[in-house]
């Protein structure tokens, strides 16, 4: 009697387990799906619908590219801001116009997605993965109401390979303009005037 209890009660722990099990599948699932929605609605550069994915309380921060050679962004750029990333919409309002499409470009085609589902809040990270580029990305949906929404996004980029050529290269041309500008900036000595002579030094050197 005693072993028939114990299998009555495991059959019930293991029952009442596999709803949960398969509701925290489908919770992912609904995550990724929403996740992919945005991500084809920005393939698409579909700004109404991309800003629909948007929780009214969303925030995000805007993509670092490393490693490019590029100028470093302002510093309140690189800030927290409420809703989409300001480059993101840039895009999407932009590459309408430079090419065909839709797709007009594939942030859809992602690699190595993970979705982490907490409670109604679900940590979406995945990358895109190319051989002289590699983006990382971080989007965090809230359930409400039944939907998922964006929360926060946080993007990532860095460059590899052949920019570290560019790099070198733009640093050396820096320097050398910066080595032309000070020898621009030395008082030339006069014509006929040999060095190191009073009147040479005195050209250099205004007297009180």
């Amino acid at each position: 009697m005693p072993n028939n209890r114990r299998e009555a009660i495991g059959l019930g722990l293991a029952i009442a387990a596999a709803p949960a099990a398969a509701l925290g599948e489908d919770d992912a699932a609904s995550a990724k799906a929403a996740l992919m929605a945005f991500l084809t609605s920005f393939a698409a550069c579909d700004l109404p619908a991309m800003e629909a994915a948007f929780a009214p309380d969303a925030t995000s921060f805007n993509a670092v590219n490393a490693g490019t050679g590029d100028a470093a962004p302002e510093r309140q750029s690189l800030k927290r801001a409420p809703g989409m990333p300001e480059g993101m919409r840039s895009l999407a309002l932009r590459l309408p116009k430079e090419r065909p499409g839709p797709p007009y470009h594939r942030p859809d085609l992602i690699d190595d997605l993970m979705v982490q589902v907490v409670g109604d809040v679900a940590l979406c990270t995945f990358h895109f993965d190319d051989p002289d580029r590699l983006g990382r990305r971080t989007i965090v949906l809230v359930r409400r109401a039944g939907e998922w929404r964006i929360l926060h996004i946080h993007p990532s980029n860095q460059q590899f390979g052949v920019q570290k050529a560019d790099l070198s290269r733009g640093r050396s041309l820096a320097m050398r303009a910066e080595a032309g500008v000070r020898h621009s900036a030395r008082p030339q000595r006069p014509q006929g005037v040999p060095s190191g002579t009073a009147s040479a030094r005195s050209s250099e050197t205004p007297r009180a």
